[in-house]
């Protein structure tokens, strides 16, 4: 993760010192952002954040601020991805998983995110979620305070808006070219000092990658082990 972050307000700032972009605005550059992390999506990008979710008849809410999940208990056990073809209606199957007879069971560790909810195989309880938001300061989206991050996204911006120029007639093909190599050179070497590692990331990383044969327990013990000796 990032260890700064500042206004995405910075960005638009350091565009609109150049007079070809009057016009872009705040909104814009929200939305240009929002496309980038699906590009780009880099972990230094987001928050990693922890919520507890109430799960009521099988389903819970995600957070406003949801990304992406990174890992998800059920009652404090791991849980993995559902492979049941009937997994987000549990609630609508009630009547056979009580029925002791019938075939149709639950695993207790499953689950599946849609539409904002999580379907979990526990009828009743809590789900421990470990996930990727996307930062904010003071209520309003936050960039990472970065030196090659903020060159990459600002020639992003750059780009797409000279997209809207160029299709207007306002600006040439060589200037959208000369642009989009700009960005990426940027976006490259913002990939590249993103895999940047101090020692203490190092130790970790290596520890992890030097055993011929990885633990099958480490995503059912939230990977906690795995930088270790």
């Amino acid at each position: 993760m990032a260890t700064r972050y500042t206004s995405i307000q910075v960005i638009l700032d350091r565009i609109l010192r150049d007079s070809l972009f009057t016009g872009l605005t705040y909104e814009a550059v929200l939305d240009y952002y929002l496309d980038f992390l699906d590009i780009v999506m880099i972990p230094d990008m987001f928050q990693e954040k922890m919520a507890i979710i109430p799960i009521t008849n099988y389903r819970g809410a995600l957070p406003d601020d949801f990304f992406m999940l990174q890992q998800l208990l059920l009652d404090g056990k791991a849980s993995r991805e559902a492979t049941d073809t009937f997994h987000n209606f549990y609630n609508e199957l009630s009547e056979y998983l009580d029925n002791k007879s019938s075939s149709v069971t639950t695993n207790p560790c499953t689950h599946k995110i849609e539409n904002n909810y999580i379907y979990t195989s526990m009828k009743e309880g809590e789900a421990q979620v470990s996930y990727y938001a996307v930062p904010t300061i003071n209520g309003e989206i936050a960039v990472p305070s970065e030196g090659t991050f903020l060159r990459a996204f600002q020639r992003y911006v750059e780009v797409e808006f000279m997209r809207i120029l160029f299709r207007n007639s306002k600006i040439n093909r060589a200037v959208l070219d000369h642009a989009e190599q700009q960005y990426f050179w940027a976006v490259g070497a913002y990939e590249t000092s993103s895999r940047r590692l101090d020692l203490s990331r190092a130790e970790s990383f290596f520890n992890a990658h030097t055993s011929l044969i990885s633990s099958k327990s480490n995503f059912y013990e939230r990977f906690k082990k795995l930088g270790g000796k």
